[in-house]
């Protein structure tokens, strides 16, 4: 049986779908503060995990915990919020203190924002030394996680994840969703600086192939970028979409005084751990523009 947190938001929710169909909803448990119409729910409040009782014999049957729900930040302005940076520390601490002993694997959901600034493609060798309080968060997690495995004799896998995109990513005020609201309102898109930072995007159904994967693996991998290799600057991603709009547009180049690097991962021991073909660009974008396109408000 699985246990998923993190079912409300933009992975998680891709997540259940993809676990009720390959296991059946009788062997998926929600852990949420939101009751999930789709499988069992286990219901919590304010991270307060101690009034649930896993024991009880639905909740014993436990192997497996997809650890997904966190504080993701949805613009820059929440990178340093204290107490939302906070809540992902205590969480995990209260969920790791709660599973039944019938947990044999627990997969974590961390981030690339544990890494320090670097103009280099970043690997796993790279420092961790977070620019941010979420990046802090999420490292703190990763080194408690990997304790409790130790101690408690279990299976752990730490996934860093990149920016993923795709259908349903539109509740992040990240580049890809935010210029896609701009052209369909028939706006230019904005593009700060001069557009030629690199950056790496993979597609959400690239990362819940290589999820799936991961959690087979019978022994801790070390943290794993789960990144696309592949690499583009923002004057061709925002072109792209153009592109792809359709629309007679342009982008509007707006100075900025902060500086202009490349964000990009190194995605080796990935592809080494696991044969993943990623998914086109231009096809990840078209779906994207089109479920953006056909929302309604």
């Amino acid at each position: 049986m699985i246990l998923l947190t993190g079912t409300t938001g933009f992975i998680g929710s891709k997540l259940l779908n993809e676990f009720i169909n390959l296991y059946g909803k009788e062997n998926v448990l929600v852990l949420s503060s939101i009751e999930n119409k789709k499988c069992q729910t286990i219901l919590y409040k304010n991270h307060d995990l101690n009034s649930i009782d896993f024991s009880q014999t639905a909740l014993n049957k436990i192997k497996t915990v997809v650890h997904v729900g966190a504080f993701i930040p949805k613009s820059n302005a929440d990178l340093n919020d204290i107490l939302k940076s906070n809540s992902n520390i205590i969480f995990t601490q209260n969920l790791l203190l709660s599973l039944p002993d019938t947990v044999e694997k627990f997969i974590f959901f961390s981030t690339v924002d544990v890494y320090e600034k670097s103009e280099q493609i970043i690997s796993e060798n790279n420092s961790t030394i977070p620019e941010t309080l979420y990046g802090f968060s999420k490292l703190y997690c990763e080194k408690m996680i990997e304790n409790w495995a130790n101690a408690n004799n279990k299976i752990v896998q730490i996934l860093r994840l990149g920016h993923v995109y795709g259908p349903g990513e539109g509740l992040f005020k990240k580049i890809i969703p935010a210029t896609m609201q701009k052209i369909k309102a028939n706006d230019r898109p904005i593009v700060m600086g001069d557009g030629s930072a690199k950056r790496g995007f993979i597609y959400i159904d690239d990362l819940i192939f290589c999820i799936k994967k991961i959690m087979e693996f019978e022994t801790f991998k070390g943290p794993i970028n789960v990144v696309n290799e592949n690499q583009i600057t923002i004057n061709e991603l925002v072109n792209e979409i153009i592109k792809i709009s359709k629309k007679d547009i342009s982008p509007e180049y707006v100075s900025h005084q902060m500086e202009q690097r490349n964000v990009t991962f190194d995605a080796t021991k990935l592809k080494s751990l696991i044969n993943i073909a990623y998914t086109p660009m231009h096809i990840g974008l078209k779906n994207e523009w089109d479920s953006i396109v056909n929302q309604t408000i």
